[in-house]
């Protein structure tokens, strides 16, 4: 099914897009390749229509969400956008929360800007209502997996990471 080459890639840091076309059904491979961060599976024979939705989300994923390698943070920090994660300096590996890593995707994708809290509640409470207790929770829980200094708060405006 291709995964060793895909594992190769990761391994090596490089988070591109992947396409599988398989024949493969098997459930436990499928998973693998999901884990991977693979961007779509299609299955043999498919279409060209099949196809081109792949490209578009591949596509897609490059231009708006994947970081294209880890992040270096500060202090020996380095984000791991696949397992969505943050390593210290000493090897330890911290898993983040689904919030946690969407915020933090969100500050790296747009580094040196101020984000303001209605973005951020639209983009990481995906529309739902956001209490500004809920956020200050959320940033001091990635502070305290990280280091204090990692996102800095502008009063009134929003939040901004800090490389």
């Amino acid at each position: 099914m291709g995964l060793d080459f895909v594992r190769h890639l990761r391994q090596q840091k490089l988070f591109i897009p992947v396409i599988l076309t398989t024949t493969e059904t098997n459930e436990k491979l499928l998973f693998e390749a999901i884990n991977l961060d693979v961007s779509r599976c299609i299955m043999k024979p498919y279409s060209q229509d099949d196809l081109i939705e792949a490209l578009k989300i591949a596509a897609t994923k490059v231009l708006n969400f994947h970081p294209l390698s880890s992040n270096d943070l500060h202090d020996g920090f380095t984000y791991d956008p696949i397992n969505k994660s943050i390593a210290s300096p000493d090897g330890e590996i911290v898993q983040l929360s689904k919030k946690e890593y969407l915020i933090i995707e969100l500050l790296l994708r747009n580094r040196g800007k101020i984000i303001p809290y209605s973005l951020i509640e639209a983009l990481v409470w995906e529309d739902k209502p956001m209490s500004m207790d809920a956020l200050r929770t959320l940033v001091g829980g990635i502070r305290k997996k990280t280091y204090p200094a990692i996102i800095s708060n502008h009063n009134g405006t929003g939040y901004k990471i800090n490389l």
